[in-house]
């Protein structure tokens, strides 16, 4: 089982993500797992332990063009 992960937004040209929410399946359904604001160069998200196949990030809002998110488990 998975409880935490790190989010990471490369900053070298601004912080861009405003909103987001990160799921998780296990072969089924998408299960919300978090919802943030701002990641900024590193975020760590904790939640209830749950054992995951895919893991899957939305980006809700952002103050201009997000670049691609690193996400570490």
């Amino acid at each position: 089982p998975v409880s935490v992960t790190r989010l990471a937004e490369n900053i070298e040209l601004g912080q861009a993500v405003a909103r987001y929410t990160l799921y998780s399946a296990d072969g089924g359904d998408w299960s919300v797992l978090s919802r943030g604001t701002t990641i900024g160069f590193a975020k760590m998200e904790r939640f209830t332990p749950v054992t995951m196949r895919r893991l899957k990030l939305v980006i809700e809002d952002a103050v201009s063009t997000p670049e691609p998110v690193t996400i570490t488990v």
